[in-house]
Formats: structure tokens, C-alpha cells, sequence
């Protein structure tokens, strides 16, 4: 008897264990995924091509899955809206950009990792002050360098 209430209580704590994962990991990455919604940049034209054909998230347009989407989407946008897009969700997925850092990077002039690795940290923080609302949340210096450093700008 003993046995069983073992196997029982062991099999009941995996279950436990396994859903807890499953909503802790969606809960995270559908909380740190820029939304489309969010990414300021995109111009209406392709913000409406995106929804109307199912993209929620830039992630959607990188990694596994993302050749479908792009295969989709060369029928509603034409190359050079196309090549924008992909510039611009390589920044935002870029680690430790986001949303919210991708918004203020493009607020001072940045919508790539190239247009990123054209100036200094110190520009770059120069640039993200001058364009940031004054209660804005600036990335520091340190975050600077690892996005460069990520980028293999130096």
C-alpha cells in the first residue's frame, strides 16, 4: 500500500511540477515578446499586412516557423518594406532590446543593428537622451556596450 501512495504522491508532484513550468514559461515569454501593437516604428501599412495574416509578435518572424511567415508575407509587402522589417525585428529581438529600448532607439534614428553599430556607446547614450520624454527609462552605458559587443560592432 505504501507503494502505490509513493507512486501516487510522485507521479501528482511531476503533473504539478510540469504545469507549473508550462504557465511559468508562457507567462514569461508572452510577457518579455515585443507585441506588434507595441513596436512604434512600423508603419501602418505594414502593421495592418502583419495582423491580417496572423503575426502577433516579431518572434514570429525569427527562428523556427518564421520562413512560412516570411513566404506569406513577400505576397502583401513589396522587398524594400520587407527588408525594413526584418532590420527592425533583428533590433527589437536583439538581446536585451525589447520593446521598450526598440521604441527609444528608434525614437533618436536606430532601426537596425547596423544603424546601432554607427556610433559609439557614448553617441548612442547621447542620442537616446536627446530623443527620450524626460521621465523615459534610458538603458545604461554597460547595456550599451553588450548590445555592440552582441552585435560584433567593435
Amino acid at each position: 500500500m505504501g507503494g502505490i501512495k509513493h507512486a501516487l504522491a510522485l507521479a501528482l508532484g511531476a503533473l504539478f511540477s510540469t504545469g507549473v513550468f508550462f504557465g511559468v514559461e508562457s507567462w514569461t515569454v508572452a510577457s518579455t515578446t515585443p507585441r506588434l501593437s507595441q513596436v512604434e516604428p512600423l508603419d501602418d501599412d505594414v502593421r495592418r499586412q502583419l495582423e491580417r495574416v496572423g503575426i502577433t509578435y516579431l518572434t514570429q518572424l525569427r527562428g523556427p516557423g518564421s520562413a512560412r511567415w516570411w513566404q506569406v508575407l513577400s505576397a502583401h509587402l513589396d522587398a524594400p518594406a520587407q527588408e525594413r522589417l526584418g532590420r527592425l525585428t533583428d533590433l527589437y529581438l536583439h538581446e536585451g532590446i525589447g520593446t521598450e529600448f526598440g521604441n527609444a532607439l528608434a525614437k533618436a534614428g536606430l532601426y537596425s543593428i547596423e544603424d546601432l553599430c554607427r556610433y559609439s556607446c557614448s553617441e548612442l547614450s547621447q542620442r537616446l537622451s536627446a530623443a527620450s520624454a524626460p521621465d523615459g527609462r534610458l538603458p545604461t552605458l554597460a547595456q550599451i556596450r553588450v548590445w555592440r559587443r552582441r552585435a560584433a560592432c567593435e
